[in-house]
């Protein structure tokens, strides 16, 4: 089962309500990529970079959320603008290091 499958009543649903870990991460790219500015807000943004999110299962992402929220902001930090090499070690280190460089990838994307 995924994001995309569920509903909250009429009310629009972004993952990052809940997903507190990733949106810190998410919202650390988007600043260091120039994605929120002027033409584009954080609300608007988020909702972009929540499509590939909803797709993701939600056991690994609530895994993947739980070890974000125990990341300093140095290593938020890292994880979303670092050198790709630190990047990398320090995706080793996730619960499914596999799932975190794919979504953080697509996070970028967005």
């Amino acid at each position: 089962m995924n994001l995309a499958s569920c509903t909250i009543g009429t009310k629009e649903f972004c993952p990052f309500d809940l997903l507190t870990g990733l949106k810190a991460v998410a919202l650390e790219i988007a600043y260091d990529n120039g994605c929120i500015n002027r033409t584009c807000t954080e609300a608007e943004w988020l909702k972009a970079a929540a499509v590939p999110v909803m797709l993701v299962p939600i056991v690994g992402l609530i895994k993947l959320d739980e070890w974000l929220k125990t990341l300093d902001q140095d290593h938020l930090e890292l994880l979303a603008a670092g050198e790709e090499q630190d990047m990398k070690e320090l995706q080793g280190r996730a619960p499914d290091p596999e799932l975190c460089g794919n979504l953080l990838n697509q996070i970028m994307e967005a």
